[in-house]
């Protein structure tokens, strides 16, 4: 299966080459019967081949969207019920859920609405569970291990995930259990010795923490005044009082350390995952050094006087702005880097035409590169629009127009 990238000067297009015989009734169904959540698509001949073609405009792949922000678990959650809304849909249509894409690079986030789309591609044989296993593998080297609950939730979902005859139902209540509470007032079902009064309480709908503050009522009592020949008995109360609380606080300190202990455990077994799976592991932005500084401008020598200031030298990963806005120049300091209308992207350029994540420039070696992040108004490079996923070398003085407005780079 070959996948390749189009647009003009409104649209953006991903054409899907599959190997397998496709289906007639299968392209047929789908282009008849609006499917929600799924990418539509048409069937085009181009050299005696048949290609999909799927509209893509104003959305990101999932690949891409994890690249600035971190896998969180109502992400997961959202992701997953979509995929079984998809799966129950397409079954009055006899369409074989096979034919859903579970690839990082085929699934989609709509800017703004946040709706996550999925592909389907007609001949395409491989079964839900095993994509959903190898998008498992995929999404662990995307959490973020300071977040207990997606460490634990997303551990549970993978380990679920390599059993024999496991259902998306299962995953998403796995979900559900981790992310209705904080993972400190959570009990899992095998683990309901530990606090049988918070079990109770989850089962009514009660919050661990509601029933706290009810107890805490209906326990505690205002002491207003010491009297004579009560003495005794309000020193015997304290100390029972006293002794409930340490017994609570023993308790509730066991359940963290519990807790604790198994959230360790997870991040040990997630690290023991192979590297060619799980990719490394960087949340983390790290600073690149500058090719070059000021100081060694000054002392190269002049060669070519037509070259931009009569100097020939490295680029420095700077974009000069050269519009009429209010807006600085962009040094870019660590890679890869995302320019955008957004305040989560590295570079901010909060102008109209500016997408949330445009483009991002990304650096090998000494080469730098850009490339669009399909957005809305398109990236042009000296003039040439890219298409998305197209990366194109940078040199010096290029000039990147990102809508209507052009840097320069340095």
């Amino acid at each position: 299966m070959e996948i390749c990238y189009k647009r003009n000067l409104n649209q953006s297009y991903m054409f899907i080459t599959s190997d397998s015989a496709y289906s007639g009734y299968q392209i047929h169904m789908c282009r008849q019967n609006h499917i929600h959540n799924l990418l539509q698509f048409e069937p085009v001949v181009s050299e005696g081949e048949t290609q999909f073609r799927y509209e893509i405009t104003g959305k990101r792949s999932l690949d891409h969207v994890l690249e600035s922000s971190d896998f969180a678990i109502d992400m997961f959650a959202k992701m997953l019920e979509t995929l079984l809304g998809i799966c129950q849909e397409i079954r009055p249509y006899l369409l074989e859920e096979e034919g859903i894409l579970l690839d990082p690079e085929s699934i989609y986030l709509e800017n703004g609405t946040k709706k996550f789309y999925f592909t389907y591609c007609p001949g395409r044989q491989e079964p839900v569970t095993e994509g959903f296993r190898k998008l498992m593998e995929y999404l662990l080297a995307k959490i973020n291990h300071e977040d207990e609950q997606m460490v634990l939730a997303s551990y549970e979902a993978y380990q679920k995930s390599t059993e024999e005859g496991f259902s998306l139902g299962e995953i998403l209540r796995i979900l559900y259990q981790y992310r209705q509470q904080d993972v400190e007032d959570y009990v899992p079902v095998r683990q309901k010795s530990v606090s049988s009064k918070k079990v109770e309480a989850l089962q009514k709908g009660i919050m661990p923490w509601e029933q706290e503050k009810k107890d805490a009522a209906v326990e505690e009592k205002p002491i207003t005044k010491k009297r004579k020949g009560y003495w005794k008995k309000y020193e015997i109360d304290t100390i029972e009082k006293d002794d409930e609380y340490y017994k609570k606080d023993t308790q509730s300190r066991g359940w963290n350390m519990a807790m604790e202990e198994k959230l360790q455990e997870c991040i040990a077994a997630i690290s023991r995952i192979p590297a060619f799976l799980t990719g490394k592991i960087n949340h983390e932005k790290e600073e690149e050094p500058i090719v070059c500084t000021p100081m060694d401008y000054k002392e190269m020598q002049e060669e070519n006087p037509t070259v931009y200031l009569g100097t020939e030298r490295a680029p420095e990963g700077v974009l000069r702005y050269d519009g009429k806005e209010d807006i600085s120049n962009i040094r870019m300091e660590y890679f890869p880097f995302i320019i955008g209308s957004s305040e989560q992207a590295d570079g901010n350029v909060c102008i109209q035409g500016v997408s949330r994540m445009h483009a991002r420039i990304t650096r090998e070696k000494e080469d730098y590169y850009v490339e669009d992040l399909n957005s809305m108004n398109g990236t042009w490079l000296n003039g040439k629009m890219l298409a998305y996923r197209e990366k194109e070398q940078l040199c010096m003085n290029d000039v990147i127009q990102l809508g209507r407005e052009r840097f320069t780079f340095l």
